[in-house]
């Protein structure tokens, strides 16, 4: 028992004394003024100190952004050290970035930051900064400052000429919504503002690369979107300038076939909801004033159609229900009763027949109205109706 403890003992004094070890060898190893880059390869930094002796602590500069994303929210700690500062020319060329987000354990921003950045629209900078370089932006007339009233950053943004957009009065107003100049954004918890995708209360919204919410139309990754006045994305069916949308579950605009209720609707191409008579690959559908298929006898603009089973409109000659019955190229029922033996004129090789002998100035033979549909020969919409 005794040489148990003892040996347990002693492999406790050799794992204390080997993360001492690795403590000390990891703060020898970035040093007060030393560079390092990011475990994941986005930001190369500088140690500029120490907040307390624990494994990867100490405080760091910013010295630049790898990265290519379009929206870039900057993190507090990197690898452990907190970011206290944007480093000289820490954005610089970066030409893809359209929208910044400073952390607020930032207090300075250097020379340059954010020089030649052509795409950028907006840089968010906490009340927790204080020291800003005369010059971070170069020609960017485009750029917008985005932080609390009374703030460094506005400050700045009024002596540099540069437009404010006011996001709160204290670190408290910064959470929520908030409207700016009839634009709305969203504040997290941590005070960042809301970009992309976020779900408030059971509903979901979008916010773009400015952070502005958007309501309306919005194509997002090869799909169309739609978000109502209040900016919540729409489901199901929804009606829109007087057309009928159908948008699934994910809010996604559907187009094509569609089931639901019981019933079949075809969405167009745009993905608005067809009604009346509509060609689907060549073959004709009718759908009533609510979208839904219709099928069987229908009478439409008093004239007889039938719709099989599918919604397809049949032509030629057809058995429905045990009895013959005949369709012109349209859809349209011949009811054949006394007209049944009328003469009519067809060619050898002809799809048509016809009531005019000289329609087209072909060669014709006679034959009757009930042996040419028997045939599956269609009438001559130039003459049969003239």
């Amino acid at each position: 028992m005794k040489r148990s403890f003892a040996l347990a003992l002693a492999a406790l004094f050799l794992f204390l004394l080997s993360v001492n070890s690795f403590s000390a060898q990891r703060k020898a190893e970035y040093g007060a003024g030393e560079l390092f880059v990011s475990e994941d390869g986005l930001w190369r930094c500088e140690i500029t100190g120490e907040s307390s002796v624990s494994l990867y602590s100490g405080i760091m500069n910013l010295s630049a952004y790898n990265g290519d994303e379009t929206v870039v929210k900057v993190p507090s700690k990197i690898d452990g050290y907190t970011l206290v500062s944007i480093g000289k020319y820490a954005f610089c060329d970066c030409e893809r970035i359209v929208n910044i987000v400073l952390p607020d354990t930032v207090k300075e921003i250097g020379l340059g930051a954010f020089n030649n950045c052509p795409s950028l629209l907006q840089v968010v900078i906490p009340e927790s900064v204080t020291k800003i370089d005369e010059n971070i932006f170069d020609e960017q007339t485009s750029v917008k400052i985005a932080s609390v009233k009374g703030s460094a950053a506005q400050v700045y943004a009024k002596n540099h000429g540069i437009q404010f957009v006011e996001i709160g009065t204290s670190s408290k107003a910064k959470t929520g919504w908030k409207n700016v100049s009839g634009c709305w954004f969203y504040y997290n918890e941590d005070g960042s503002m809301q970009f992309g995708w976020k779900k408030i209360k059971g509903k979901w919204y979008y916010f773009d690369d400015s952070g502005i919410m958007k309501t309306g139309w919005k194509h997002l990754s090869g799909e169309w979107y739609f978000f109502d006045s209040t900016g919540a994305m729409q489901t199901g069916w929804k009606s829109i300038a007087k057309k009928w949308y159908f948008f699934n579950s994910g809010g996604k605009m559907r187009t094509g076939w569609l089931a639901s209720g019981g019933k079949w609707y075809y969405l167009k191409s745009d993905g608005a909801m067809a009604t009346g008579w509509q060609k689907v690959k060549d073959v004709w559908y009718f759908f009533n004033s609510k979208g839904a298929m219709l099928t069987g006898w229908q009478k439409i603009s008093n004239k007889w159609y039938y719709l099989d089973s599918g919604g397809k409109m049949l032509t030629g000659r057809q058995v429905i229900d045990g009895k013959v019955y005949y369709f012109d190229s349209q859809g349209r029922w011949i009811k054949l009763d006394k007209d049944s033996q009328k003469i009519v004129y067809i060619t050898k090789t002809g799809n048509k027949y016809h009531y005019d002998p000289t329609c087209g100035n072909r060669e014709y033979y006679t034959s009757t109205l009930s042996d040419a549909l028997r045939r599956g020969l269609t009438p001559c919409e130039k003459c049969v109706h003239a």
